[in-house]
This record gives structure tokens, C-alpha cells and sequence, in this order.
């Protein structure tokens, strides 16, 4: 017994006139990420590997370098001049690579060549120690150490990293994650979602980050002051601070102070979080600690002796 084909009725022809384009859409969208992901695969199996060498004059007071795209290792050395070297790779063809002198500093960018395919650079540049050092590495991360003087790093998505830094330093990352250990100096540290971990920093500390997390271990600062909305912040201060002002909105806030009998003036304002505090109070202290929040917990203790 054959069972007889249903009818097409007018709601059957609908559904099939509604699904129809659909499933061939999605058919038609599986194909194309087959078809770019294996031309993607054959792209990288023939990278293209292109090295670079470039020097330029820096100027007599300060170092300003610039790389568009492409991870960026700095250090100083003896000479006066900028030298480096970098490695461009590129599927089907080497990323392109220009090198260019103005007024304002030394620019290094590279593009890429291929629409897929593997598209990468770093450079490894040294300059003059004993001047001032202006780094801005737009999309690729930057690693320097023993920067003495006026430093400004920049980045916009890449991580800083940055060790043995002496003098006036200012670090600015919008995406990326900032990490520096052992700063001597004034530190300004600005970012909008990265995070920031910080490791033996003496100076006055100003800090602003919108979303990402603040850890500070081992810091001696006589004025720290940090500004943020969702992200948390956490500091262990191996010295009595002067002056502490923390204005937070969702994150926790963590202050650990130094063991010992300082007091401090002590004012928290929280909206909807919990609040302890746990070190001596004087409303006569000269060490002051003021921190407001909305809605995360507020932590301020002393460290175990």
C-alpha cells in the first residue's frame, strides 16, 4: 500500500516559499566560510618572510618613534643615532614597508600585500639613552626596558610591557593591557578597557581606567589618585601613603596598607556595596584616604607584620 503525496495547500506553499530562501542562504553561507577557510590555509602555507634594516638621526633632546602596525622591542645603547632591524611576514607576498623622516619623528609602517592569509611585523629599534623617549605603537604590542628620563608609551590596542623605568612616565593604552615593574618617578597610567598591573613603582601615582582591572603590589607613593567606572582596583602599598582619592562606580576597591601605628582620615562613601575598614582612624591624621563607589565592595586594611 503507496501512501498518497499530500496536498499542497496554500499554508504548505507559503512555508515552502518562506524556507526555501533560507535554507539556500545558509547553504550558500556555509560554502563561502568553507571556501575562505581553505584558501585561507593555502594562503599561510606560503608565507613570505621579509627583513628590514633602517637607521635615522634622533634629535639631540628627545627620541620619537612611531610604528603603525607591528609589535615594537626598544632599548637604548651607545650610539646617536636609531638603528633597528624588522621581520615582515606575509601570505603569497611580503608586507610592504616604509620608513619616514619628519619633523616630528621617525615613522615605521608596513601593509599588507594579500587579503588572506598571515600578516605580521616586529621591529627591534634601539636609541641614545640620556634623552627623552616618545614610543607610539598604534596596533602591535611594545616591550621596553632602562628608559631614563621624560618616557611616554602609547598603544592602541597592543599591550605595553615596560621594566626599569627612571624619570617623568606617562603610559597610555586604549584596548590593551599595560604592565610595568620597578618605575622610579611620577607615573600617569591612562586606558579604557585594558587592564593594568604595576610591580615596584616609587612616584606619585595618577591612574584612570574606565573598564579594566588596577593591581598594584609593593607601591611607595605619597599621592595616588585613580578615577574608573566597572573595573576593580586593588593596591598594597609598602609605604605609608600621604594622600589617596579613589572614585570607582561598580568595581571593588582593595587598599592595603603597611603595617605600623599610622592612623589615617579615612572617608568611604558606597551606595550599594559593603564597606570595612580596619586601620587605625584619627580625624587629626595627616595621611588621608578617601574613597567613593556606587555599588562595589570597599576594603581598607593593614598588611600583616
Amino acid at each position: 500500500m503507496t501512501n498518497a503525496p499530500l496536498p499542497m495547500t496554500r499554508a504548505r506553499w507559503t512555508v515552502l516559499a518562506v524556507g526555501l530562501p533560507v535554507a539556500l542562504g545558509m547553504i550558500a553561507l556555509g560554502t563561502r566560510a568553507w571556501v575562505f577557510g581553505a584558501v585561507n590555509s593555502l594562503a599561510n602555507l606560503n608565507a613570505i618572510t621579509r627583513s628590514v634594516r633602517f637607521s635615522a638621526p634622533a634629535g639631540t633632546r628627545a627620541v620619537h618613534l612611531t610604528v603603525s602596525n607591528g609589535d615594537l622591542t626598544y632599548h637604548t645603547g651607545p650610539g646617536a643615532q636609531i638603528t633597528g632591524h624588522g621581520t615582515l611576514r606575509g601570505s603569497l607576498a611580503a608586507p610592504s614597508f616604509r620608513r619616514q623622516l619628519s619633523a616630528t619623528g621617525l615613522t615605521l609602517s608596513s601593509w599588507c600585500r594579500a587579503p588572506v592569509g598571515t600578516c605580521d611585523a616586529s621591529f627591534r629599534v634601539t636609541g641614545p639613552a640620556g634623552v627623552s623617549t616618545d614610543l607610539d605603537d598604534s596596533f602591535g604590542q611594545l616591550d621596553t626596558s632602562g628608559l631614563r628620563g621624560d618616557v611616554t608609551l602609547s598603544s592602541n590596542s597592543g599591550n605595553i610591557n615596560a621594566t626599569d623605568l627612571t624619570g617623568t612616565v606617562r603610559l597610555n593604552d586604549s584596548f590593551g593591557d599595560i604592565s610595568v615593574t620597578r618605575v622610579s618617578g611620577p607615573v600617569t597610567m591612562t586606558s579604557n578597557s585594558g587592564n593594568i598591573a604595576a610591580f615596584g613603582v616609587t612616584g606619585d601615582v595618577q591612574i584612570s581606567d574606565s573598564f579594566g582591572d588596577v593591581s598594584f603590589t609593593g607601591l611607595s607613593a605619597a599621592d595616588v589618585r585613580y578615577t574608573g567606572r566597572s573595573g576593580n582596583i586593588s593596591i598594597v602599598f609598602r609605604t605609608v601613603p600621604r594622600h589617596v582619592r579613589i572614585s570607582d562606580s561598580f568595581g571593588n576597591v582593595s587598599l592595603v596598607l603597611p603595617p605600623g601605628s599610622a592612623s589615617y582620615l579615612v572617608a568611604t562613601r558606597n551606595q550599594f556595596g559593603s564597606t570595612n575598614v580596619s586601620v587605625p582612624r584619627s580625624p587629626a591624621a595627616q595621611n588621608t584616604i578617601t574613597v567613593s563607589n556606587n555599588s562595589g565592595n570597599i576594603a581598607i586594611m593593614r598588611s600583616a607584620p
